[in-house]
């Protein structure tokens, strides 16, 4: 995958994400305490910050530093859980 391709894969992932934080909370708040979509916000915007950066790796090398950045800026649960389904997704893909 090209770095333009794979820049603008990542930028549409996480706009998506960010449109649709407030439905994410609302979900939450029906069963959990209602951060969701905050947390998952906060994530993705950190994500679509280094778009450019990361968009310069091979797509594996990506989406392990996806992952990690998830991580570390996704609160709760879903961090470790979307980061690691990412790190994992990089790790399986070739060389």
């Amino acid at each position: 995958m090209d770095q333009e391709k794979l820049k603008s894969l990542i930028e549409a992932v996480a706009a998506a994400v960010i449109a649709h934080a407030d439905e994410l909370t609302e979900l939450d708040q029906a069963i959990g305490d209602g951060d969701h979509g905050l947390n998952m916000k906060r994530g993705f915007d950190a994500v679509a910050a280094e778009a450019d950066v990361l968009s310069q790796k091979p797509v594996g090398e990506a989406l392990k530093a996806i992952g990690t950045k998830l991580v570390m800026t996704v609160g709760g649960a879903s961090g470790p859980l979307y980061g690691t389904l990412a790190m994992a997704f990089g790790k399986a893909l070739p060389e």
